[in-house]
C-alpha cells in the first residue's frame, strides 16, 4: 500500500491503555517521536471508554491483563459502539502471549497482537502505518463531503433550472393559446372574404386561381394554428376525449381514400391487412382518426417514391385487459435509433430544416414538428400507448420503420 503523507494540520490521538504507568510512560516517550500524534493515557477499561466519548482516535494500543475490565473486553464493548466500531486496536501482553491469546485476540476484533518486550522500532511501523490508513478514511469521508455537497449544489441548481422552465413551457403554451384564438379570427375573415370572391370571379380564370391559392394557404395556416392549439391542450391535459364505439377498420379506409391521390402521385402503395377482424373500440371520433392520419402522412413522407406502406392490426391478451395493436410499417429511410423517442416530442425535427415543405405528403417534406406529439398526446389520452422501432437510418438499404399504437379494446 502507497504511504500517504500526514497532514501538517491534524494531530492523530492515539489511546494508550494499560494499568502500570511505566508502560503508559514508555508509550508516551516513543509516540512522541513522531509529527504530530498525541499520546492520551487511559489506566483501566472505564477510563478509555470515557475518553472515546470526548476524542477522536486513529489508533487504541491496549493491554490485554487488567483489573475490573480487561484488554478483550474493552474491545468488544468499542465494537459494540458505533462511533468506535471500526477504530483498530493493538493488543500487546507480557503474559498471554501464545496462540490461544493472540486467536481470542483477533477474534474479538483486534488488528494486531505484540508480546512484550515488543520492539519498539517494529511498533513505530505498525503505528505510522496505522496513522496513514487513518489519514486516507478521513480524506475519503472529505473528499465524499465534498462531492456530496457538490451534488446538492446541482441538484438545486438543476431544480431551480426545471421550474424556470416550467414555467417558461407554461408561458409559452398560454402564449400559444392566445395567438392562436387571435390569429383564428383574421383567418375567418380571410375565409370568407375569398369565398364571397371566389364566387364573384368564377368568369376570371386567372384571377379565381390566385383567390384559391389565398384560400389554400390560409386552410395551410389555420391547420399549423390549430395544430399549436391541440398541443397545447395535450401539454396542459385538458385535450377532451369523447368516446363511442369506433371502427379502427373504417378509419384507416377512410383516411385512405383522402390519401390516395397523394399515394398516387407518389406511387406508393397503401395496403391494410386483417383490419376487418378487428373489434370495435371505445375511442374519439374526431381524435383517433386525426391520431392515424399524422402516423400515416409520417410514413409517407419519409418513404421514397415507389415504396410501400402496410397497415396490419391484431388484439392482445394482458391480464385481464384486452388490447388492439396497430402497426404502421414502411419501407422507407428508418429512423436513427438515437431519435426513436425524440421524434415524439414538440418540434423535434430529423431532416433538413431548409429542405422544409408546406406539401404534407412531399418526401423528406418536413413540417412542424407537431403531428407526432399530437399522435402520441390523443393515444395517451385514451389510455394507450405508441412507440417507433427502426433498424436505423439509411437512405441506400431503406430498412423502414414501423410504428406501433395499442389502444384498450374498452378504455378504462
Amino acid at each position: 500500500m502507497t504511504s500517504q503523507p500526514q497532514n501538517p494540520h491534524r494531530t492523530y490521538k492515539i489511546l494508550t491503555v494499560d494499568d502500570t504507568p511505566n508502560n503508559l510512560y514508555l508509550l508516551d516517550r516513543l509516540l512522541g517521536t513522531l509529527p504530530h500524534v498525541e499520546a492520551i493515557k487511559a489506566y483501566d477499561g472505564n477510563t478509555a471508554l470515557a475518553l472515546t466519548l470526548e476524542h477522536e482516535f486513529c489508533l487504541a494500543i491496549v493491554d490485554v491483563q487488567m483489573p475490573e475490565m480487561d484488554g478483550y473486553e474493552l474491545v468488544e464493548l468499542l465494537r459494540g459502539n458505533q462511533a468506535t466500531a471500526q477504530l483498530p486496536v493493538i493488543f500487546v501482553s507480557a503474559i498471554l502471549s501464545d496462540e490461544y491469546y493472540h486467536r481470542k485476540g483477533y477474534d474479538v476484533g483486534a488488528v494486531d497482537f505484540m508480546s512484550k518486550p515488543f520492539n519498539l522500532d517494529i511498533l513505530l511501523s505498525k503505528v505510522r502505518v496505522f496513522i496513514n490508513l487513518y489519514e486516507q478514511r478521513i480524506q475519503i469521508q472529505e473528499w465524499n463531503q465534498a462531492l456530496e455537497r457538490m451534488v446538492e449544489q446541482r441538484t438545486n441548481e438543476l431544480s431551480l433550472a426545471y421550474e424556470r422552465l416550467a414555467l417558461l413551457d407554461q408561458a409559452k403554451n398560454d402564449f400559444i393559446q392566445v395567438a392562436g384564438h387571435e390569429l383564428r379570427t383574421p383567418l375567418t375573415v380571410i375565409s370568407g372574404y375569398t369565398s364571397a370572391l371566389r364566387s364573384m370571379l368564377k368568369h376570371e380564370p386567372a384571377a379565381l386561381q390566385m383567390v384559391e391559392g389565398i384560400q389554400t394557404g390560409q386552410e395551410r395556416l389555420l391547420e399549423v394554428i390549430n395544430n399549436m392549439l391541440y398541443v397545447s391542450r395535450i401539454d396542459n391535459e385538458v385535450l377532451q376525449v369523447l368516446p363511442q364505439m369506433i371502427s379502427l377498420n373504417e378509419i384507416l379506409k377512410k383516411i385512405q381514400m383522402e390519401l390516395q391521390d397523394a399515394l398516387d402521385e407518389r406511387k406508393l402503395t397503401l395496403n391494410l391487412q386483417e383490419l376487418d377482424r378487428l373489434p370495435m373500440i371505445e375511442g374519439d371520433p374526431d381524435l383517433l382518426p386525426k391520431a392515424f392520419n399524422y402516423l400515416i402522412v409520417n410514413a409517407i413522407k419519409y418513404t421514397p417514391d415507389g415504396g410501400s406502406i402496410t397497415i396490419s392490426g391484431s388484439t392482445l391478451e394482458d391480464r385481464d385487459a384486452q388490447w388492439l395493436e396497430i402497426r404502421i410499417q414502411d419501407t422507407g429511410i428508418g429512423i436513427n435509433p438515437e431519435h426513436l423517442d425524440l421524434i415524439f416530442e414538440k418540434f423535434f425535427q430529423t431532416g433538413q430544416v431548409n429542405l422544409h415543405s408546406s406539401s404534407k405528403t412531399k418526401f423528406k417534406g418536413g413540417g412542424p414538428g407537431l403531428g407526432l406529439p399530437i399522435a402520441r398526446g390523443i393515444i395517451a389520452a385514451h389510455q394507450g400507448s405508441i412507440w417507433a422501432e427502426s433498424p436505423g437510418y439509411d437512405e441506400t438499404q431503406l430498412p423502414g420503420s414501423t410504428f406501433f399504437i395499442r389502444l384498450p379494446v374498452v378504455s378504462t
